[in-house]
């Protein structure tokens, strides 16, 4: 399972067990992008805050945006949210 603390990086890491995971029937992955592309606007990260930003840029203001996601859409933290209220840090003390 992804852990920010210990892998590097999310790419080709599992969904975190969660209800959403287990119950979502989710497309292949999609090939990384290559050679150049163009957008008038490129948004990291396919989670809630992505998604949407990417559905209103395009449905309301008809600009040509691209969501960028390491692993699939949903991998992140929307997957798991549970409504927790962290310091930053979460794990990790203050000092670090």
């Amino acid at each position: 399972m992804y852990d920010p603390l210990v892998n590097s990086h999310p790419n080709n890491q599992p969904f975190a067990p969660s209800y959403w995971a287990t119950t979502q029937a989710l497309g292949a992955a999609t090939a990384p992008l290559s050679g150049r592309q163009h957008t008038d606007v490129a948004i990291i990260g396919g989670g809630y805050t992505g998604l949407l930003t990417a559905y209103y840029l395009a449905s309301e203001f008809n600009i040509d945006c691209h969501v960028l996601e390491a692993n699939q859409v949903g991998f992140g933290a929307s997957a798991r949210n549970a409504g927790f209220v962290l310091k930053g840090s979460g794990r990790l003390g203050y000092a670090a």
